[in-house]
């Protein structure tokens, strides 16, 4: 019985730490863009895409990244949620290295947990196609940029900057 109860603390200690982790991720309001956010970009948003193009990194900014860590490009309505835009992910796009796209209640996201692979000045992109969905509103979108520690499915965020707070639907901005 002991065991049992020292195992649940054990497990609830651990989830509350992760938590604690996971929503510690620092947010830089000086110095755009910061290391881990290219030094060039262009990010947009359609009826049904999201999408960054012509990324670019120094190799100054590529050297601060290694194995353990992951680079995102967050695209997350002002108000509301994903689901009041587009009814899921259709398809991901990407020359990124190691790219995946993230679908989920808070943002939708293309990323990459290789940023260590990335090369200098080279143009990325990155688009994710979804359904548009025919109820949508027609929000303000927060772009970030946001970098932590690759979990190998997920990561925990370290830090993140804005690129943008007010992007609208059939908008785009560059940096």
């Amino acid at each position: 019985m002991k065991k049992k109860y020292m195992s649940l603390i054990l497990v609830a200690t651990f989830v509350l730490i992760s938590f604690n982790i996971a929503t510690a991720a620092t947010r830089d309001t000086s110095g755009f863009p910061n290391w881990y956010t290219p030094y060039d970009g262009q990010v947009s948003i359609g009826p049904t895409y999201v999408e960054g193009r012509n990324l670019k990194w120094s190799q100054w900014r590529i050297d601060y990244y290694d194995s353990n860590d992951y680079w995102e490009l967050e695209f997350r309505p002002r108000t509301g949620e994903p689901d009041d835009v587009w009814d899921g992910v259709d398809s991901l796009y990407s020359n990124l290295p190691g790219a995946y796209e993230e679908y989920d209640e808070d943002d939708v996201t293309v990323g990459t947990y290789s940023p260590d692979k990335l090369v200098s000045g080279t143009s990325y992109y990155g688009m994710v196609y979804m359904d548009w969905n025919s109820n949508s509103t027609d929000p303000f979108f927060i772009v970030e940029s946001e970098k932590g520690l690759w979990l190998g499915v997920d990561g925990w965020p370290e830090r993140y900057e804005y690129i943008t707070t007010y992007l609208s639907k059939g908008s785009s901005t560059y940096w």
